[in-house]
């Protein structure tokens, strides 16, 4: 029974880092990734982020960067990503009023409303915001 159970459990790991895309140049980007682990297809309803507040903690990310569409169904031993551009999510957090150094985690959702979360991503936002 428990090994039926794990085998039909959602896992979901979540990356956040900085990485880069290549056009023309490299551009550095915020990935956040999502990796099926488990053995059933997930759907992927959407993703955000947690900010480092008690109230309004969800950010969600209506329209990142990336090659899939929201909802998406991520296979068995697949991942995703999206791209977030730093000095844009500078600017959209100085108007949630943050500065400094903030500790954030990047999530997903999938269609039955689990949310899966990345380990914390500390995010400058003054040094992005001059980038």
């Amino acid at each position: 029974m428990w090994n039926s159970r794990q085998q039909n459990k959602r896992e979901i790991k979540v990356e956040m880092n900085y990485g880069f895309i290549l056009r023309n140049r490299p551009i550095t980007k915020i990935l956040l990734t999502a990796i099926n682990t488990g053995n059933k297809t997930v759907t992927l309803s959407g993703m955000g982020l947690i900010l480092p507040r008690k109230e309004k903690n969800l950010f969600a990310i209506l329209r990142p960067d990336s090659l899939v569409t929201f909802p998406h169904d991520l296979d068995s031993g697949k991942n995703c990503s999206v791209y977030l551009d730093p000095k844009n999510l500078a600017e959209e957090l100085r108007e949630e009023e943050f500065s400094g150094v903030i500790k954030v985690k990047g999530y997903f959702r999938d269609g039955i409303g689990n949310r899966y979360k990345s380990k914390t991503f500390k995010f400058e936002i003054d040094e992005n915001l001059k980038a």
